[in-house]
């Protein structure tokens, strides 16, 4: 049996007429599954185990967790358990003085945001029915009764984020909490950075931008100090975007939060630090890593937000043709031999490997991974992280790895020869190697491996293909327009003056930037034979490139092209990342 799947609601007008013949079915969302066969009655034991554990976890999120139920599946579920009409609120008009009626805490702790007033209640959107406790919580301070209406769980934490200003009053109320310690006094505000980190503006004020940063995917959150004042940056699809300037007094007060959170040296502010900690997002563990350099004007920071929901991706998600992508899984499919992944820091290199092993692994196959750092936790394999300060790098670990049964190998990286040389004999002997490499395209990959001090016979018995790979950012589709090509690039590129494509220019939704997203352009160059016996010790790139061409592969501008006449991507981006 299944529920029949009905669209959101749009628009205020439409909401007020489906409020007027809603009804609320007198069904859990346990009897609910069972009646329709969504989950079997084992699958809900275990989630209402794992729930008991976990109380702060809702039982639909547990289940799609364990792969129990299809998270569409639970969406149809709850909208009709509910009762209520599902709305697309990121296209509803919130009215302000219904917004006001609850308070930011209460929104938050609920994941609940207000609507519209209807006759003489409050319409208020949530994801699944609120308990009978909460549902009291939220009609009191709202001053009347409630209607309920059913929204994604992200669409109603954005429309808090957007509505509920709390970064603005979680500024003030830090900015004035250290004000009155003396914001002149620099010494005695470092002083007293640890008693400040930990008093509540601090704390929320710092769990505001990272959650913050972390809703609008951004990569990486920035704290840069300069003369005076402290900018926030997020890097949002590859691109820096200034978010907030920050009062320089309250650096150390937000560093030693941060250095908190990573249980690092709160005292030593004369060298760099790196750490981890974690947080939660929408249910969902978000790993973050964290860089503190000592400037001029004060530490700087940067945290790298690993989102395994958004970060991680299938070999489909990746991108390849039809049948490039069956060429690929052919290539991590063999027993032996190495493949790398090249292109320069920042390209996508270690997702497409993780790619990779999720799309390989199984209880059949014992998969190692040597990293660093670890990105992302896999289950089913066996991951390594790198302690470079008590010599145990790549080459040491990589040996170990050897005596430890692998099937399949993945290198975070390969920096040296001597790493380099493990990896060839390992792929030699009967393991199936995965690392990347840092070269301009995929050809040049074999060059770099000379240039190491491999030998060609090694290279060409070892090597059993290299994707080449970089990400261009993807237009805005709200502020499209033609892009103006200079003639230079039209020349370069062999395109017709009479060929139009086109940009973003710039607008809200993008942050003025003109981009949205991120796509990744590759090159497949698969050896095989005809390869193995063209490869010698003089080749130049050129000839290789010709070599590659030969055995199929299309250049990544050839790739790029189709994003930019398409208009999914700028010329001018197309022809950065790939010229």
């Amino acid at each position: 049996m299944t529920t029949p799947a009905i669209a959101p609601i749009d628009s205020l007008d439409a909401l007020h007429h489906a409020l007027d013949t809603a009804h609320l079915p007198a069904l859990t969302l346990e009897d609910y599954l069972l009646q329709q066969e969504l989950v079997t009655p084992a699958q809900l034991q275990a989630a209402q185990q794992a729930k008991a554990a976990q109380p702060q976890k809702r039982l639909g999120d547990i289940l799609v967790a364990q792969k129990a139920l299809r998270p569409e599946a639970l969406t149809r579920a709850l909208r009709h358990l509910i009762g209520i009409p599902a709305v697309r609120l990121a296209a509803l008009t919130l009215e302000r003085t219904a917004v006001s009626r609850l308070s930011p805490d209460l929104a938050h702790r609920h994941h609940v945001i207000p609507v519209m007033f209807h006759h003489d209640g409050l319409v208020v959107a949530c994801t699944e029915l609120p308990p009978p406790d909460v549902l009291q919580e939220i009609s009191f301070q709202a001053g009347t009764f409630v209607f309920l209406v059913q929204a994604s769980l992200e669409d109603i934490q954005a429309g808090i984020f957007q509505h509920y200003d709390t970064f603005a009053e979680d500024l003030a109320a830090a900015d004035s909490l250290v004000s009155r310690t003396s914001p002149d006094d620099y010494q005695r505000l470092w002083r007293d950075a640890e008693f400040l980190a930990k008093q509540a503006p601090v704390v929320r004020l710092v769990n505001s931008f990272i959650l913050e940063g972390i809703r609008r995917h951004a990569s990486d959150v920035h704290l840069r100090p300069a003369a005076g004042h402290v900018d926030l940056f997020y890097r949002l699809d590859g691109t820096l975007v200034r978010v907030k300037r920050l009062p320089h007094h309250l650096l150390p007060a937000l560093v030693s939060r941060l250095k908190i959170l990573a249980q690092l040296d709160i005292t030593e502010r004369r060298v760099p630090q790196d750490g981890h900690m974690k947080t939660h997002y929408l249910g969902q563990e978000i790993d973050l890593r964290i860089s503190i350099i000592p400037t001029s004007h004060g530490e700087s920071v940067v945290l790298r937000i690993l989102n395994k929901q958004v970060g991680l991706r299938d070999v489909h998600g990746i991108g390849f043709t039809a049948d490039d992508e069956e060429r690929f899984r052919d290539l991590i499919r063999r027993s032996n031999g190495m493949l790398l992944v090249t292109g320069p820091t920042g390209s996508g290199k270690t997702t497409t490997l993780y790619a990779a092993l999720q799309d390989i692994r199984s209880e059949s196959i014992n998969v190692v991974t040597v990293e660093d750092p670890i990105e992302y936790e896999l289950e089913g394999m066996t991951q390594i992280q790198l302690l470079e300060a008590v010599g145990f790098g790549f080459p040491q670990t990589l040996r170990h790895i050897l005596r430890h049964d692998p099937d399949v190998i993945m290198v975070g990286e390969i920096r040296d020869g001597e790493t380099c040389k493990i990896a060839l004999e390992a792929a030699l002997t009967g393991h199936l190697v995965l690392s990347t490499l840092h070269t301009p395209d995929a050809p040049s990959a074999i060059i770099r491996l000379q240039e190491m001090g491999m030998s060609p016979y090694l290279i060409k018995s070892a090597l059993i293909g290299v994707l080449g790979q970089r990400l261009i950012r993807l237009n805005c589709p709200h502020c499209l327009e033609i892009e103006n090509v200079p003639p230079l690039v039209r020349r370069q590129l062999g395109l017709r003056e009479d060929e139009t494509f086109r940009h973003g220019a710039g607008c809200d939704e993008c942050d003025g930037t003109g981009f949205h997203g991120r796509a990744a352009i590759y090159e497949l160059f698969v050896i095989d034979d005809e390869v193995r016996n063209a490869i010698h010790e003089d080749m130049t790139g050129a000839e290789l490139r010709e070599v590659a061409r030969r055995a199929r592969m299309r250049p990544l501008m050839e790739h790029g092209l189709e994003f930019a006449r398409a208009g999914r991507a700028s010329l001018l981006e197309v022809y950065r990342a790939s010229a």
